[in-house]
């Protein structure tokens, strides 16, 4: 709609506009302007004339559409770099899997011990960033359940008693007794919120103790994180909750990880409807808080529990098994064989999604393992929807990827195959290709 049509519109129905007005200068320059109407009446209430008031805003639209665009450049790079540093991490844990079923000594033994610790802090850290990317995709939906309060507690003293206890510091838990009382909330971002903050007070309170209270408020359990830790000053408390923000770890030391735990925290609980508080007092601790709303069911729903395959069996299922491995990337795709076939499994590797349907005994793999971007013209989920089309039972497949941009995990979410991103211990894997497909 052009100015001239902003005005009549002013005229005709009496209600003031804004907006913003873009056009071409004489000198062939873009310009922008902030315009205001106001509809101007005559004592009887008739519009006699439209008031406009315009602001140059040419300079600060430049500002911001590069301000734009250096967002989406970033985002770009972050996710390329992302990807690209999965891919040699993705090789790396396969090996170590591999490493475990071969004939070693008992100080390489160790030295593997160490190697598969160090995974795991990879893990963990790209971990952290995966569930940052899923809950800025919007694709994580909360599953309600009725959650008793006791649950909750006896699982925050089984996870961290005795990490505090490690640390010679006092672990308090406060909760009434008088009734029993349960949250209307979902079990797993729950016990994410509040294993962060756990963590969190963990690592920045090297004396004292940490109490973690749930008291009713109303109708709803107001659940706060006390510890007497460093404390955060004023100024930075809202900044803990950026990412990659770290109160006193200006060095990136990787000990005290990515300074997400926050960032996610705050992020799961806007997503339960609620909001993270904190107080804090440098030199004399913090406390996080937030509050969910009381279940008054009394019909009290049990956790969704995945059932896992023992590691024994794992060892025997890929054992004279056919599997399909579709990866471009030379280093992944030697792990992987490597650790099949040790296992015992015949294995056909693709570079491309083209050759591989090419093949005419494609359709008698028992398993497929298809990394989701590739050389060709297809991608692995493309690959995997064509090779079940060409297959008269369910096919067992999974989709790999070192991709976590929000686009990829909002296209993936209803993906017919598990997908799992890079890196994936190799017990992870199968399990996943034993989830059967139905048709």
């Amino acid at each position: 709609m052009n100015y001239e049509q902003q005005v009549k519109k002013v005229f005709s129905s009496g209600v003031n506009s804004h907006f913003e007005l873009k056009w071409t200068g004489k000198d062939g320059n873009a310009l922008c302007s902030n315009i205001r109407l106001t509809a101007e009446r005559d004592l009887s209430g008739e519009i006699v004339t439209v008031l406009a008031v315009g602001h140059d805003i040419t300079e600060l639209t430049k500002s911001r559409e590069e301000l734009q665009n250096k967002e989406l450049a970033k985002s770009r790079f972050l996710a390329a770099a992302g990807h690209d540093l999965r891919q040699p991490l993705a090789a790396a844990s396969l090996f170590i899997d591999a490493l475990k079923l071969t004939d070693i000594s008992v100080e390489q033994d160790r030295i593997l011990e160490r190697l598969d610790n160090t995974m795991s802090t990879f893990n963990e850290l790209l971990g952290a960033l995966l569930n940052i990317s899923k809950l800025d995709a919007g694709i994580v939906n909360p599953e309600y359940t009725n959650i008793p309060l006791s649950e909750i507690i006896n699982w925050l003293e089984q996870s961290f008693a005795q990490l505090t206890l490690k640390k010679n510091l006092g672990f308090k838990l406060y909760f009434s007794m008088k009734e029993p009382l349960s949250l209307h909330s979902d079990i797993d971002l729950l016990k994410s919120v509040l294993a962060n903050l756990v963590s969190n007070a963990l690592k920045y309170t090297s004396s004292g103790a940490i109490l973690i209270s749930a008291r009713k408020r109303g109708d709803a359990v107001l659940l706060q994180v006390w510890d007497t830790g460093i404390g955060i000053a004023r100024e930075n408390i809202e900044r803990i909750f950026d990412e990659f923000y770290q109160v006193n770890n200006q060095q990136r030391d990787r000990a005290s990880g990515l300074g997400l735990g926050l960032a996610i925290a705050k992020r799961a609980i806007l997503l339960l409807g609620g909001e993270i508080s904190c107080r804090s007092q440098p030199g004399r601790g913090s406390v996080f808080g937030f509050s969910l709303p009381l279940s008054y069911s009394s019909n009290i729903a049990k956790p969704f529990q995945e059932s896992s395959v023992a590691e024994s069996s794992l060892k025997l299922f890929a054992k004279g098994k056919q599997f399909i491995v579709l990866e471009d990337d030379a280093l992944v795709a030697q792990a992987m064989i490597s650790l099949l076939e040790l296992m015992g499994a015949k294995v056909q590797r693709f570079t491309c999604a083209e050759e591989a349907l090419q093949d005419p005994f494609i359709t008698q793999a028992d398993y497929c393992i298809a990394d989701y971007m590739l050389g060709g013209k297809q991608n692995g989920l493309q690959f995997l929807d064509q090779l079940q089309r060409k297959m008269d039972h369910p096919l067992k497949g999974v989709l790999m990827t070192g991709d976590t941009s929000p686009a990829f995990i909002r296209e993936s979410a209803n993906c017919d195959w598990p997908v799992l991103h890079k890196p994936v211990t190799f017990s992870r894997l199968l399990q996943s290709l034993t989830q059967r497909r139905v048709l």
